[in-house]
């Protein structure tokens, strides 16, 4: 593997998570903005007590350019799904479930742009691999 004269920038995937016993009036469960440009790679829910008919979790992403919206439909009591979408810096994510729900977990993966983040220098590779590590 032939390194680039600096290192190699890596950025990992950056966990946000909420929690509710009790979904609020309104349901909102998650509020979040986003502090560097970067993509939202999945998202995840589990909810407890799952009602028979099973529910539907609305993820909500105010961007600069208007409202990107996406409906996940559950009726396991878990769904992990992908959603690339890109965020810029401000932008804000909302998570809304229907309310009253009982143990409300949500999780999403999001990614900060590479020239956003800190970056680490991996100049210590060659030497590795050499050793045969």
């Amino acid at each position: 593997m032939k390194i680039p004269k600096g290192g190699l920038p890596i950025t990992t995937p950056f966990p946000i998570s909420s929690h509710f016993e009790v979904a609020p009036p309104g349901g909102k469960v998650m509020a979040y903005m986003f502090p560097m440009d970067g993509d939202i790679d999945e998202g995840s829910v589990y909810i407890g007590e799952l009602p028979p008919r099973g529910t539907s979790v609305v993820a909500r992403i105010h961007t600069q350019d208007g409202l990107v919206s996406k409906t996940l439909l559950v009726e396991g009591n878990k769904i992990s799904a992908p959603l690339g979408v890109s965020v810029k810096k401000m932008d804000r994510l909302e998570v809304i479930v229907e309310e009253g729900l009982r143990d409300v977990w949500v999780a999403f993966s999001w990614r900060p742009d590479v020239r956003d983040s800190i970056m680490k220098v991996l100049r210590q590779v060659k030497e590795i691999e050499d050793a045969g590590v």
